[in-house]
């Protein structure tokens, strides 16, 4: 993977709400792209779909709660600001 766990180890070290979401959207972002990789290797027969498929798995979760996590901050955040 790209820079996923970085970024959430960034945010969870965030002074403020607007640097832990932004680290924890650029996580998705990062996730998103690695779902790509795994598309376009894939495509290319370069990995086997075998192999390829409990990854496309384990990305789609990943995916799945960093936009939950996202929209959740995201509507704390302007929660707080209201």
């Amino acid at each position: 993977m790209t820079s996923i766990n970085s970024n959430i180890i960034e945010a969870r070290a965030a002074l403020t709400k607007k640097e832990f979401a932004y680290h924890y959207n650029v996580s998705k972002k990062e996730a998103k792209e690695t779902q790509n990789w795994l598309k376009m290797f894939e495509a290319s027969d370069i990995i086997s779909s075998e192999i390829v498929k409990p990854f496309h798995e384990e990305i789609a979760e990943i995916v799945a709660i960093l936009v939950t996590a996202c929209k959740t901050n995201s509507k704390k955040t302007l929660d707080f600001i209201l």
